[in-house]
């Protein structure tokens, strides 16, 4: 029952970490297209990754210890 658990977990935390990286791919890919057209500069565009990125860790970061606590 416990190496069950154990597997939810490992499979949550993985999936979480996936995230991060498909959303810093996403990101910088739609950046790179809104500095191409002039609709952002690179400031901004990097500023709205940061935000995203801080957002997407501290899901993730409360995704595994909800699920860490019993």
């Amino acid at each position: 029952n416990r190496m069950l658990y154990l597997h939810y977990i490992s499979f949550a935390n993985a999936l979480a970490n996936s995230l991060m990286f498909f959303i810093h791919a996403a990101s910088f890919g739609y950046g790179v297209k809104l500095i191409q057209d002039k609709d952002m500069t690179f400031d901004s565009v990097f500023r709205v990754f940061s935000v995203i990125t801080f957002a997407a860790a501290s899901i993730s970061s409360c995704v595994t210890c909800r699920l860490l606590s019993p």
